[in-house]
């Protein structure tokens, strides 16, 4: 080891005066430059000849410097020992019992930041929902924010622990490097203080099949193996999978949340940040180093976890400071869209199409039966659609109350969709009111209409703005007034189209500060697409409704503190019902008969 040292700092030296003696002629070089541009065209010849005599030491240089990052690498490694640890902990009595201990604990493991949202809807469910049970949920915060943990605590169990870094990092500033070593300081410390036999890495914006930990922990006890790992199914924004898995492991076709791991290995390897400088994911220079210490692994060669690559679903690595959030402030407002900006796509997208209908058979089944309606069909790629979600049961009965409000008594409605994807709402009245005979319409794009007619024959859906050259007992607009920028002339259109009652849900207010414009990155909900959007001032939201001849008949408060990165008030999220007045009936029609004329 000493004459390692040694021949270290050595050639540390000697690199270090190449480097000094290279910038000093580069900066002679420099001169010569200058002097070539004024004329002197003499000392070319001796440039180049210098050039030349550049490329021949470079070349040896960079040799040597592969040389010594080997070095380092080895020295960092430290094979013999982790060997001699593993075989020592082998014989150890504590070590068999996570082969011999009935239904013995397991720990997952999941660092986070600002992914609260993804680990709330779908990695910590995707662990509930394991068929094996005896587990506990260690999460760990990069210094994340307290939505974490209120995201970490609002399942209310038990087994659910959060502990919060003081700091995060550090990390390197290129984003390439930060990519590399992501998460390495909470993982490591959710292991320190894991309980379990066994761990079970997980991402937080990734997740488990049902079958995950038994079927891993079950292979890694019948093979006496230390290490036991599966298939990743990679999935990408437009819908498109890819597979990975391989044995022997290799670079590329395994990754830590394929894993369960014997616990009495942390005591040898951790992720290790310094992964970062060898270029090597952390995950893989882990694993590298359980395989050169003789570690026992195995593989399932089943589909055991879903990962979500973060680098395209939300594209924010190249800035360095990891994820761009879900929603932005945009204080140049709709200028966005039209200055030719790549993260202004909008909602025509076929991706949007595709994912509404990925998810269609999951929410029939969700709002089957007797069961709560606390249901929403927009949740990220890979999250189950919950029954129980309050937001979502609130917005629920506030659109059985409009329902029951445009009705008035009547066994018949004629419903107007304004943005109904492929007619969710229509699905929510059948189960709300079975005996009401509706007449329903949805407005959607080309290709969710396609989609729709399909798989709602029953609904009438219109991809052009003719369904308002009539009127409806109920027009409903949730989340779709915000995405159109002359919102004030559709609300007109939209109130002319309406017979009895409007109903505007799902929408983004404020009340101290003007109407503003944010950005909503969308890429986690399958959606492959960024869009802008109004956040409504109250009153200039209630004003604009009464100039068209709406008045306010109740109004539903659904979300609170909406997260929206930069704005000057955080929004909530509500409900409005209107209903019209007689004398502007008239006014409509008029203006209706017109148009059709």
């Amino acid at each position: 080891m000493r004459d390692y040292l040694r021949l270290l700092r050595l050639m540390l030296g000697e690199t270090r005066d190449q480097v000094y003696a290279t910038r000093t002629r580069l900066d002679e070089q420099f001169d010569a430059l200058v002097r070539v541009a004024t004329g002197q065209g003499a000392e070319i010849a001796q440039l180049k000849a210098h050039v030349a005599q550049l490329d021949g030491p470079g070349s040896v240089r960079a040799a040597e410097h592969d040389q010594l990052v080997e070095i380092l690498r080895v020295l960092h490694d430290r094979v013999a020992w982790r060997r001699e640890r593993l075989l020592a902990l082998r014989g150890e009595a504590a070590y068999e019992r996570a082969y011999v201990e009935t239904d013995p604990l397991v720990s997952v493991v999941i660092p986070t930041y600002d992914n609260y949202k993804l680990m709330r809807e779908r990695a910590i469910p995707s662990v509930l929902s394991q068929t094996y049970q005896n587990f506990e949920i260690v999460v760990v915060g990069d210094a994340a924010p307290d939505e974490a943990h209120l995201a970490a605590e609002s399942f209310g169990d038990p087994r659910i622990r959060f502990s919060n870094l003081d700091y995060r990092g550090p990390y390197p500033k290129a984003p390439e490097k930060l990519w590399l070593i992501s998460g390495t300081r909470p993982f490591n410390e959710g292991v320190r203080q894991a309980r379990g036999l066994w761990i079970a890495p997980l991402d937080d914006d990734d997740a488990f099949r049902p079958n995950h930990i038994e079927r891993l922990l079950t292979h890694a006890r019948e093979h006496r193996l230390e290490l036991a790992y599966g298939n990743v199914v990679l999935h990408s924004p437009g819908g498109a999978t890819r597979t990975i898995g391989r044995f022997p492991p290799e670079l590329g076709e395994i990754n830590l949340q394929a894993t369960i791991y014997h616990a009495a290995l942390t005591e040898i390897f951790e992720l290790e940040a310094i992964d970062a400088l060898f270029n090597t994911p952390n995950d893989w220079g882990w694993c590298k180093r359980l395989l050169e210490a003789g570690a026992r692994v195995g593989m399932v060669s089943e589909e055991l976890t879903d990962q979500y690559p973060s680098r395209e679903w939300t594209p924010r690595w190249e800035t360095g400071q990891g994820p761009l959030p879900e929603w932005e402030f945009v204080p140049e407002g709709w200028a966005r869209a039209r200055n030719g900006s790549s993260d202004s796509k909008g909602w025509d997208a076929e991706a949007v199409a595709r994912t509404y209908v990925a998810k269609w058979p999951e929410f029939v089944e969700a709002v089957t039966g007797s069961g709560p309606l606390g249901v929403g069909h927009e949740v990220p790629a890979g999250a189950t659609i919950s029954r129980e979600s309050i937001p979502a049961q609130s917005a629920v009965l506030a659109f059985a109350y409009a329902l029951t409000r445009a009705a008035g008594g009547s066994t018949r409605l004629s419903v107007l969709d304004w943005g109904g994807a492929l007619g969710h709402y229509y699905l929510l009245a059948r189960r709300l009111f079975p005996d009401l005979e509706l007449d329903y319409h949805c407005r959607e794009l080309p290709a969710v209409c396609r989609e729709g007619r399909r798989v709602l024959p029953e609904v009438e859906f219109h991809d052009s703005d003719e369904c308002l050259g009539r009127r409806y007992d109920l027009v409903v607009a949730s989340s779709s007034l915000q995405y159109d920028e002359d919102w004030p002339a559709r609300l007109q259109q939209l109130a002319d189209a309406t017979a009895r009652r409007l109903f505007l849900t799902r929408v983004p207010v404020v009340r101290r500060v003007a109407s503003f414009v944010t950005l909503q990155r969308a890429h986690a909900y399958g959606y492959g697409t960024e869009y802008l959007g109004w956040v409504f001032n109250r009153e200039d939201l209630l004003g604009a409704a009464g100039a068209t001849g709406l008045a306010l008949e109740r109004e539903f408060m659904l979300v609170s503190d909406w997260p929206v990165e930069g704005t000057p008030e955080p929004p909530s999220e509500a409900g409005f019902l209107f209903t019209r007045a007689e004398r502007h009936h008239r006014v409509a029609e008029v203006r209706l008969a017109g148009e059709r004329a």
